[in-house]
């Protein structure tokens, strides 16, 4: 498996990812997952990375407004 990740995805390669990358540039192959935290034009390049059967997971989005209740 291969992980595209922010600096911060250190200690991935223990959890199983074959490959850690830091950025989207150097990708030149498909990948199994995303774990999309960014969201916009971000997420739709991560999309066109996805190899068949691949799962793409978006954890980014507009902010929730939620009534106040007191």
């Amino acid at each position: 498996m291969r992980a595209i990740v922010a600096p911060r995805g250190d200690g991935l390669a223990a959890l199983g990812a074959d490959e850690v990358v830091v950025g989207m540039e150097s990708v030149d192959a498909s990948v199994d997952v995303v774990l999309d935290t960014v969201g916009g034009a971000h997420l739709v390049a991560a999309w066109g990375l996805l190899a068949p059967g691949g799962c793409c997971t978006a954890l980014a989005g507009p902010p929730v407004i939620r009534p106040s209740f007191r």
